[in-house]
Order: C-alpha cells, then structure tokens, then sequence
C-alpha cells in the first residue's frame, strides 16, 4: 500500500488554445493495453477522456489490462478535433488497490478484521465506488475490504449494507496514512432490478459511525 496526500482531481479544460508543459493533472484511471492507437497502453479517465502517453517519465512502470491508477500527466495536445482525446506526457503512475466486494463468511470474518479506519470521501464513478481513507500504520501490510452479507436463501438484503473493513495486523506504528481504494460494484446488481440501494459503513478513527448512502444504477 502507498501514501497519497495532497491531490486534487482535476478535467481538462476545454477552452485552451494551447497547453503549458508546466501544467499538472491528476486523475483516475483504468489502463487499457489492448487499443487501436498503437500505443503499449492508453488511459480512461474517470471523467471520461482518453490519455495518449505520447511521452512517458516512469518507463519502468509496468502497465497491465485493467489496472487502476492514479496518473499524473501534462497534456501536450488535443487528439484532432476531439475535446475528450489528448496526447499527454506521463509524469508519475501509481496503482490503486482495485477489488471486488468479498462476502462475509464465518471463515473469513476474523481476518477482515475490525481496526479502526476512517473514510475522508466517498464518490462512485460507473460501476466503481472511489474511497480515500484514512488509518494509522506504517510498519506491517494491512487489509481492507468491503463486505456484504446475505439471507440463509444467498440474496442480497435491502436496502444491501457494505461494511468498510480494516486488518491493521497488529501494526504496532502510530503513523496516520492516507490511501486510496476502489470497488467493482457488480456484485451489488439483483436480477430483474436496475438498481440497488446501499449504505456504506466504517468504524473510523475520531467518528465511529460513518454511514454513506448511495443507488447504484445498472
């Protein structure tokens, strides 16, 4: 896991004529390598543009289909016409954690564990739930998860409650660390439904209850 302090989420403008290279973005994305550009991988971003690595500062990230990252570039040119389309210089990649929802079990339910996590913000973007997080660490790998339970039938209940789940595995560092983490929703779509209520819920570090209401919509 990696520290994340201090970002802004930002879109392109649309309205320049031209694009300094001392200007920064940052944004989440997903890598896709299997593209008609010819390039070894392009990015989508969450706000919808497409990025065109045209120049590439961390030659030595390796991308691979359908990983999640955190891209900090300089947009050096619109693609043609298109205002959703831009070559871009890569200036850093770091990859977010990007993980399916888990069912709680009786086997499993102890190693999700029950530290103390706090949520910042929460946002969703398609089928995806964004979370920037805060917990105290710094020594050891921790865990985190969202969790979903089911009747004694295996259906989902409704409105469906999401626990944000933390391991620290008894870290013993007093370090606060802030991290970001992504959830595949589609665990969440119910047959014969195009939508499914849910609250989010975290045992956070100074408020104990955190609860974040949320549709999703499919």
């Amino acid at each position: 896991m990696f520290i994340v302090a201090g970002f802004t989420f930002t879109s392109c403008s649309k309205n320049d004529d031209a694009y300094s290279l001392g200007d920064i973005w940052l944004s989440l994305g997903m890598v896709e390598t299997e593209n008609a550009f010819g390039y070894d991988y392009i990015i989508y971003c969450d706000n919808g543009d497409t990025l065109l690595p045209a120049a590439n500062n961390v030659p030595y990230f390796k991308t691979i289909q359908q990983q999640r990252v955190l891209i900090n570039y300089t947009i050096l040119d619109e693609v043609g016409l298109s205002t959703k389309k831009f070559y871009v210089k890569i200036n850093n990649l770091q990859e977010i954690l990007f993980k399916d929802l888990i069912e709680v079990t009786p086997m499993n339910t102890d190693s999700l564990g029950n530290d103390s996590v706090s949520i910042n913000d929460i946002w969703m973007v398609n089928n995806m739930l964004n979370i920037d997080f805060q917990y105290i660490g710094g020594v050891t790998l921790h865990y985190i998860n969202l969790t979903y339970t089911t009747d004694e039938n295996g259906n989902l209940t409704k409105p469906v409650e999401l626990e944000f789940r933390h391991n620290a595995n008894n870290d013993q560092s007093k370090i606060i660390l802030n991290n970001i983490v992504t959830f595949q929703l589609d665990k969440l779509k119910i047959e014969g439904q195009n939508s499914t209520d849910f609250v989010v819920k975290a045992n956070g570090l100074i408020q104990k209850e955190q609860s974040f209401n949320f549709s999703y919509q499919y």
